[in-house]
């Protein structure tokens, strides 16, 4: 008589708890850039710093605004601490309420009107600078400039993303690293310089 055989159960890998945490902990640490968590730990430690002086409770609804109208900055600057504070409050389970009516005040003052930017550097100026620091420096510099990157991506950019690199062309694949809008947040977008025609962005498959 022949034995029926079930499916093998599988093996479960056990893990400590340390190390479920650490992954987990890991896999959150990827939710925002690098840049963008120091801005916001930055902007936070100096709004409890404010409440530990003013001897204010942090979950006031009145705290954030009030923090943001001690730093005597422009409105524009203002407003935009408060949808940084306001993300926070909302990642802390907090209704940033009086904040949002805080921002629409700031934005009926002109929050929301452009600012004027300063002029884009020079190849003159960048010369001058990428001449001054080492080649590994200097190659950072010039691929900023060309492409208009974040610091914190460049910095992060591997050997494998280089697709093409020549005399003529370098074409970098940026992966999902890179912040897109929302409408894909999952695409993969390449960055391609020429010298014939600068910098061109492309939706392409790898």
């Amino acid at each position: 008589m022949t034995r029926l055989r079930g499916p093998t159960p599988r093996r479960r890998t056990t893990m400590s708890l340390q190390a479920i945490t650490t992954t987990t902990l890991a896999t959150i640490d990827r939710m925002w850039a690098t840049s963008t968590w120091q801005a916001r730990r930055s902007l936070w430690t100096r709004y409890l710093q404010f409440c530990t002086t003013t001897c204010t409770d942090w979950r006031h609804h009145l705290a954030p605004a009030m923090f943001i109208t001690s730093t005597a900055t422009s409105v524009q600057t203002q407003h935009t601490y408060g949808k940084t504070l306001a993300t926070l409050l909302r990642r802390f389970g907090q209704d940033p309420q009086t904040l949002s009516m805080f921002m629409t005040g700031l934005r009926a003052e002109g929050a929301t009107v452009p600012q004027h930017q300063a002029a884009p550097m020079t190849r003159r100026d960048l010369l001058r600078l990428a001449n001054a620091v080492s080649p590994r420096l200097k190659a950072a510099l010039m691929l900023a400039w060309k492409c208009g990157g974040r610091w914190d991506e460049i910095q992060q950019l591997t050997q494998d993303q280089f697709v093409t690199i020549s005399s003529e062309r370098i074409i970098i694949a940026w992966g999902r690293r890179r912040r897109r809008r929302a409408r894909s947040p999952f695409g993969r977008t390449c960055t391609q310089w020429s010298k014939a025609h600068g910098p061109q962005r492309s939706r392409r498959c790898w």
